[in-house]
């Protein structure tokens, strides 16, 4: 009987320990959104290739240059744009805070 209640603790203060756990991994995680607009026109641009390297995820602008990056844990970022006929841009150190306030909108400029 003693044994069985060793036992029984022993179980208990490892399934206390792996919660613990599982809460340090849980990270509030955010969105970045914006929009892709052209330098010389202001038009919005669509299709435009949004990335950011660092966590190998790319998203494409809508019909009016909008885009959303969503599950990005807080911290510092490159952000890349790229467009047909455009040159493209490098964005460093865009800093994601953990609100969803973060706003990062890009003027292109066309290649000449």
């Amino acid at each position: 009987m003693k044994t069985l209640v060793i036992i029984s603790l022993v179980f208990l203060s490892f399934n206390l320990f792996a919660t613990d756990n599982d809460k340090i991994k849980a990270v509030k995680q955010t969105t970045m959104h914006g929009t892709i607009t052209d330098k010389s026109t202001g038009e919005t641009l669509a299709g435009v290739a949004v990335s950011i390297p660092g966590l190998n995820k790319t998203v494409y602008t809508d019909f009016y240059g909008n885009f959303k990056v969503e599950g990005i844990v807080p911290g510092n970022y490159q952000v890349k744009v790229s467009y047909i006929s455009y040159k493209e841009d490098i964005i460093s150190d865009v800093k994601i805070d953990g609100n969803n306030g973060n706003n990062v909108s890009v003027q292109m400029e066309p290649k000449k």
